[in-house]
């Protein structure tokens, strides 16, 4: 096949792959000049008519697909006997091969950047009526960036409808199939989630949680077995992430996730709050065994016999009654005399022998030694629990304590606490000839974000990036913006939609300028955007304008009012270190951070309270003067 010209266009230049589905090649495309893959059917899947017919459909439904963690159709064809798929060329391997590369489970951070990944492509298909059926490893490509690649999307359908058997095929998808696929029932989107889960399962403990020697030995402890938590395995898992992966792998669908974007949430709390838990079990499937009920008449009949064998015991007179009544009185004498002479001894002696109760001073924000010295003093002792990455926190201080301040303990007790390891500082990575939707997920996988983005012309193609700020190499604060200018083609007569939505009316006009683009305000609604801000925008970002558009916009009322939730907080001045503080108070929410109260207090309040609204879940991080006080977890739910 080496050399052959497909459709007098795709040139095969060599072999990259093998399956039991089909062979796949790299390829050159003449037209556009570009290197693409071809995958090309094997001969029984041209065989079956019923095949044909279904892979056409899905196939075509897939190419429809835009996503950057989704491999793009770009052809379906056929010549001869030959039926093939041109797709997107990736220069990468397989997350299988990444995972047995690893030899062992895989950092927690990257089981979350990958899986999120695979998570936002699910997303995308299933917002658009497409379910993939054969997520796994071998399907999830991974390039040299980081970035993940879903491929078979749709091809998977055709497969698993038709009525050709592959066994190799069977054993290699079987070991990540949902319970309602291996037991032939219907299944939705939610299949697709116990299967991430299954691959989730992998990285984490770099072992699958079903083997057997053969595909339905695999497929009925699918049905059957509990898996052995991944945490067992994997002692360095967080609960959180053991969580997210135990829920995701509930046998019965109802019990799962119901859609992709209820695990994407739970993912995104757990990425920005480490120490993030939820309570999922893991036999939650499984019906309470049968149990007989007792016979009531012959327990009944039983107790009734007892009671007789009692009183005629009862009512028989022990022999010797008198000398053993004597025996009886001395021994009771002595009883009572030990009693109180421990009481007395007891009284003595408790002062000399109890132990003192003591206050959990305030050590957030202090040295390590400092901190140990301190709890000492206190006749307590300190444990180091973790250690956690602060871009406030000096390195080697304490970031949290496990008692609060002010609690009463007993001497001796233990405070464990988490240790700050400084800033985290990352490498800004080259961005430079790559699409901006693969710059946003390099940058994701850094922990970056893009910031300004400007278009202008240029001789790369549409959407390829000509300049960074800052440039590659530059080391910044995770959380760091990289401002981008990207190519809109080498026509001035036509424009690439920037993403408009988060800005005012004011700067949204101002990305526009000079380029005869109108902005109408279609109508006002209520969004998770700030008040008069452009909560949505007619025309995707991407898309290509010309001069004379207008794009219509609808502009925020603010979050809606029945989502908004008014809690109080209670703080205590004793751990003011001046009598009088400047307090500030942040929210987080979705990783945005917004100051939410600012005001000066005094230590001789005593106490104060803050009453602070916001929605859905949050992180409260509290600031005494400029100095970071401590973190807490709120839920804004009615």
């Amino acid at each position: 096949m080496i050399g052959k010209l497909l459709s007098q266009r795709y040139e095969l230049i060599e072999k990259v792959g093998e399956g039991g589905m089909a062979d796949v090649y790299k390829a050159k495309c003449h037209v556009l000049q570009r290197f693409v893959a071809v995958k090309i059917l094997k001969s029984q899947f041209n065989e079956d008519d019923d095949f044909i017919t279904k892979f056409d459909h899905e196939s075509k439904a897939a190419a429809q697909l835009n996503h950057p963690n989704i491999v793009n159709i770009f052809d379906v064809g056929i010549e001869g006997d030959i039926r093939y798929i041109v797709m997107e060329y990736i220069d990468g391997i397989t997350l299988k091969k990444h995972i047995r590369n690893k030899k062992e489970a895989l950092d927690e951070n990257e089981i979350i950047k990958f899986s999120m990944q695979i998570a936002s492509a699910l997303d995308h298909a299933h917002k658009n009526n497409i379910i993939h059926r054969d997520i796994k490893p071998q399907n999830i490509m991974i390039t040299e960036n980081g970035v993940v690649k879903v491929a078979d999307f749709g091809i998977a359908k055709a497969i698993s409808s038709s009525t050709i058997v592959h066994t190799k095929e069977l054993l290699g998808s079987v070991h990540y199939s949902s319970p309602e696929q291996t037991r032939g029932s219907f299944i939705d989107n939610r299949s697709d989630i116990y299967s991430l889960g299954i691959v989730m399962y992998e990285m984490a403990t770099g072992r699958l949680p079903f083997e057997g020697d053969s595909a339905i030995s695999v497929a009925l402890k699918h049905l059957k077995e509990h898996i052995l938590s991944p945490g067992k395995i994997n002692s360095d898992l967080s609960e959180g992430l053991e969580s997210i992966i135990i829920k995701a792998l509930k046998k019965n669908p109802d019990n799962r996730y119901q859609n992709i974007n209820e695990l994407m949430i739970d993912m995104n709390r757990l990425r920005n709050n480490p120490d993030e838990t939820f309570v999922y079990s893991i036999d939650d499937d499984f019906e309470n065994p049968t149990m007989m009920l007792p016979n009531f008449e012959e327990l009944d009949i039983m107790n009734k016999k007892q009671k007789k064998v009692k009183k005629k015991k009862t009512n028989k007179k022990p022999k010797k009654e008198n000398s053993l009544s004597m025996v009886t009185m001395i021994l009771l004498a002595f009883v009572v005399s030990v009693i109180i002479f421990g009481i007395i001894g007891f009284s003595i002696f408790q002062d000399k022998f109890s132990v003192k109760e003591v206050e959990v001073p305030n050590i957030m924000n202090v040295s390590f030694d400092d901190a140990k010295e301190l709890l000492n003093e206190n006749g307590l002792y300190i444990e180091e629990e973790s250690y956690r990455y602060s871009n406030v926190i000096e390195k080697g201080w304490i970031i949290e304590q496990s008692e609060e301040p002010g609690t009463i303990l007993k001497e001796g007790f233990t405070i464990k606490v988490v240790i700050s390891k400084g800033k985290n500082w990352v490498q800004v990575p080259n961005l430079l000839q790559k699409e901006i939707s693969e710059a946003r997920i390099v940058l994701e996988n850094k922990e970056l974000v893009i910031g300004e983005t400007e278009y202008m012309v240029n001789d790369l193609p549409k959407g390829y990036i000509i300049s960074q700020i800052p440039e590659a190499g530059t080391e910044i604060e995770i959380g760091g913006v990289i401002d981008l200018v990207v190519s809109q083609g080498t026509s001035q007569q036509e424009y690439i939609m920037p993403t408009i939505t988060g800005l005012t009316y004011e700067e949204a006009l101002s990305r526009f300028e000079g380029k005869d683009i109108s902005l109408n305000i279609a109508e006002y609604v209520y969004s998770d955007y700030d008040a008069d801000l452009i909560a949505s925008q007619s025309i995707p970002q991407g898309t290509i304008i010309y001069p004379g558009t207008t794009v219509d916009v609808t502009r925020s009322l603010g979050i809606p009012p029945e989502k908004l939730v008014t809690l109080p907080f209670k703080f205590y001045t004793e751990y003011f270190k001046n009598d009088v503080e400047n307090i500030k108070i942040e929210i987080v929410k979705d990783g945005i951070t917004s100051v939410v109260y600012q005001g000066k207090h005094e230590k001789s309040e005593g106490s104060f309270i803050v009453e602070i609204t916001s929605s859905g879940e949050v992180t409260l991080n509290v600031y005494f003067g400029d100095e970071f006080y401590r973190s807490i977890p709120g839920s804004f739910v009615e």
